[in-house]
């Protein structure tokens, strides 16, 4: 088991060596990033489903599959006459 960890131990030091001057700002601030952009890409993917629902009912004909008149089909619109 320790010898799958080695190399992963051995990057998270590289990593840690490479990134050790920066200053606690920097890394606050890339924690934002990651938690924003996370947030980002949660939102995207739950709101994906009801965005196609969306753009199919927008796009999609108004009339059905076999030619039947739709909402714009439907004619003049009828009219009363003024009772006097």
């Amino acid at each position: 088991m320790t010898t799958m960890l080695k190399p992963l131990r051995a990057l998270i030091a590289a990593y840690r060596a490479a990134n050790a001057g920066l200053p606690r700002e920097v890394w606050l601030l890339a924690g934002a990033l990651l938690v924003n952009l996370a947030g980002t890409v949660a939102l995207s993917v739950s709101l994906s489903p009801s965005l196609l629902q969306l753009s199919h009912d927008c796009f999609a004909p108004k009339g059905d599959a076999q030619g039947g008149k739709g909402e714009h089909d439907k004619g003049p619109i009828p009219t009363r006459s003024p009772e006097f």
